[in-house]
């Protein structure tokens, strides 16, 4: 640009740039240099000017993103008086079809059907392009049939609308009559029938045409392959398509599509491994690249893969909003909310957008300081951002850890003034709200107000109930959630079975045992752990040991229901016996573990097993022994009438002892 400015300097001063012909070539030079403000003022210098003058000057505007001056200057062209020609006609279509102005579209197609030029093949091709990219199917659909001869560009303009507009049928048809008729596909039809891809067969029908053209080894033709079979999970044929020794693999984009297809697959782990070679191989990752990784890290909980990443971006993080919302949702995913709080505060600047804001206000009420979230929540407001459903969201969740209940009913009101309360994800999260401050009566009140009840309005309110002990009326919401025909899921069911649990209904729950079984849900941890708790209680302790066997991934939830029942039915060495295989498995016990042998022990009088389990979770450090362990063991010493080492262990809880602890000490004192 510099030179050619230096050049038309000179042309200036020796009076050569107001001539015709120099002056075209200014003007062109300047729009490919992409110059308008120059190529405009080269323009209004030249003295007179030609077809030429005007159509290089409309292509400079059309080619560099102003495609409304284009068609200003072809207005003022044909008031000019200056007559027109093809490629006149064809760039002002093409301003047209750019700027999505149909008006001035169907103006100028009335002009060329009353010109000369009314059967040129090739505006003929930028008519049905302008109308397909519009999506006026009917007129550029007529417009192609009328065409004597069907070029690869005309079949490749509607193909690529079709595909843009999600007529994948259209698309693959059009695509396949083009083979039909010998018509040679180019790059852009084959990349926009990939697109078009609603299914493996049709995927693999046009990689077969691809390979018969040559075109795959083309890059660009690869990564679209790559996507596609991505898109469909199948990973074999996507690495087959990446690893083929005619794919050079120098470009970041088949690298992205590649390492897409792996996270689409599951397997986060090599798109990591995959990441780090395209390193090794000098392919510069871009922003796509950079958000698919860090989207890994915060599955794989990769802190330090993250912070590494990071590192090496801090010099460009500022500018770019994805790879902020990125971050922030990582460093908030693998719980490090020192992080995250550094990228919000210092690094992300203009790039802080909503989705940032609703990300920091998550980590703070996940990360333990859901006041801090709800103070985050004020700035956004007073920072102009306007909240969205999931901002709410997270907000809410701020306000029910710590029982605001004044908080979240206010806001409810804005919620509702907003006009997001009907939405599923929001409602939801409001009966959550009101239920965790003990307002059911609000929770059921939100519930009857929705229009559109999904399964998860009906699983929210069942639990709710299920979760306060009226477990009556969660089984009449089952009932009514059967009658609207809304069908049930593995937390329906196990609402239930925990409700038939509490009220006894062993009827009730046989039945819904012999639905999980019709539905293949018996090796589900949730609803087979609650099935094992239900016939603990009922005293059904084979049916318990069978449904526990059922369960294909056994987590600590089910070990403790099965012990649980044991213990309730008096079955204290069994259950001791129970925690000792729970163990020999490598789970890990938790604090409802060690108190459900501690309680049998007691019941069943086993001093040596409850003082050995007790030891343990002492020594155990990641459990912390509450007021009902040590009350339990408090209990059994003193009924066996070991009562100095009862007082030893009452005098040395790390809290002040409840009434029961008391009572048992002296209730013990007074028998022995």
């Amino acid at each position: 640009l510099e030179q050619g400015k230096t050049i038309h300097d000179q042309m200036s001063k020796d009076g050569y740039s107001r001539e015709t012909y120099l002056g075209n070539l200014l003007v062109d030079m300047y729009g490919k240099c992409g110059s308008l403000r120059d190529a405009e003022a080269a323009f209004h210098s030249i003295r007179e000017r030609n077809l030429f003058t005007w159509t290089i000057a409309m292509t400079a505007f059309a080619q560099n993103g102003d495609p409304r001056q284009a068609i200003h200057l072809f207005q003022a062209m044909c008031l000019d008086g200056v007559e027109l020609d093809r490629v006149a006609f064809a760039t002002a279509v093409g301003a047209c079809s750019s700027l999505g102005d149909l008006h001035i579209g169907r103006s100028l197609h009335s002009t060329i059907a009353t010109s000369s030029f009314q059967s040129d093949a090739v505006l003929r091709v930028s008519l049905i392009n302008m109308y397909a990219k519009a999506g006026e199917f009917a007129l550029a659909e007529e417009l192609f049939q009328r065409l004597e001869l069907k070029s690869a560009v005309a079949y490749t303009a509607l193909i690529a609308a079709y595909s843009q507009f999600k007529m994948g049928r259209e698309a693959l048809g059009l695509y396949r009559a083009m083979h039909l008729e010998g018509v040679a596909p180019d790059k852009v039809a084959m990349l926009s029938a990939l697109g078009a891809c609603a299914s493996e067969p049709d995927g693999r029908a046009i990689h077969a045409c691809i390979i018969c053209c040559g075109s795959d080894g083309d890059d660009t033709v690869a990564s679209a392959l790559v996507s596609m079979y991505g898109r469909f999970q199948m990973l074999e044929s996507a690495k087959s398509v990446f690893f083929h020794r005619r794919v050079p693999r120098s470009s970041v984009e088949l690298w992205n599509s590649m390492i897409s297809a792996y996270v689409q697959s599951g397997h986060h782990r090599e798109a990591l491994e995959l990441f780090e070679k395209m390193e090794l191989e000098g392919v510069a990752p871009d922003v796509v690249t950079i958000v698919e990784i860090l989207g890994v890290c915060s599955v794989l909980r990769k802190l330090d893969k993250a912070r590494m990443i990071h590192a090496q971006l801090r010099a460009r993080v500022d500018a770019d909003t994805a790879v902020v919302d990125s971050l922030l949702n990582v460093y908030r995913e693998c719980r490090s909310l020192e992080d995250a709080v550094t990228v919000f505060r210092e690094e992300a600047g203009g790039a802080r957008d909503c989705i940032a804001w609703n990300t920091m206000i998550a980590a703070y009420a996940e990360c333990g300081d859901p006041g801090m979230a709800l103070k985050l929540f004020t700035l956004m407001d007073l920072h102009g951002v306007e909240p969205t459903e999931v901002t709410y969201v997270a907000v809410l969740g701020a306000a029910s850890s710590l029982g605001a209940l004044t908080r979240g009913a206010s806001l409810h009101h804005r919620i509702r003034s907003c006009g997001l309360d009907e939405l599923p994800f929001v409602s939801n999260s409001l009966m959550q709200f009101y239920g965790s401050c003990g307002r059911l009566s609000s929770a059921t009140a939100v519930f009857h107000s929705l229009e559109r009840r999904d399964e998860v309005s009906w699983n929210t309110i069942m639990g709710l109930y299920t979760q306060h002990g009226c477990c009556d009326t969660a089984l009449v919401v089952f009932h009514g959630m059967e009658l609207e025909g809304v069908r049930a899921n593995v937390i329906t069911l196990t609402n239930v079975v925990t409700a038939c649990t509490v009220t006894g209904d062993a009827a009730k729950g046989k039945s819904i045992h012999a639905r999980v079984l019709s539905m293949g849900l018996e090796h589900h941890s949730a609803v087979g752990s609650a099935l094992v708790a239900m016939y603990g209680k009922f005293g059904m302790l084979d049916r318990a040991m069978s449904c526990f066997n059922d369960i294909s991934a056994k987590n600590t939830v089910a070990w403790n229901a099965l012990m649980s029942g044991f213990a309730q039915q008096g079955q204290s060495v069994e259950t001791v016996e129970l925690s000792r295989a729970m163990q020999l498995q490598g789970m890990e016990s938790d604090s409802a573990s060690y108190l459900v042998v501690l309680f049998a022990c007691s019941h069943g009088g086993l001093v040596e097993e409850a003082l050995s389990c007790f030891s343990n979770l002492v020594e155990d450090g990641s459990v912390a022994a509450n007021d009902e362990h040590y009350g339990c063991l408090i209990d059994l010493l003193a009924r066996a009438g070991w009562l100095d080492r009862a007082e030893d262990l009452f005098r040395s809880m790390p809290f002040e002892p409840d009434s029961t602890s008391w009572m048992s000490l002296v209730g013990a004192c007074k028998l022995h």
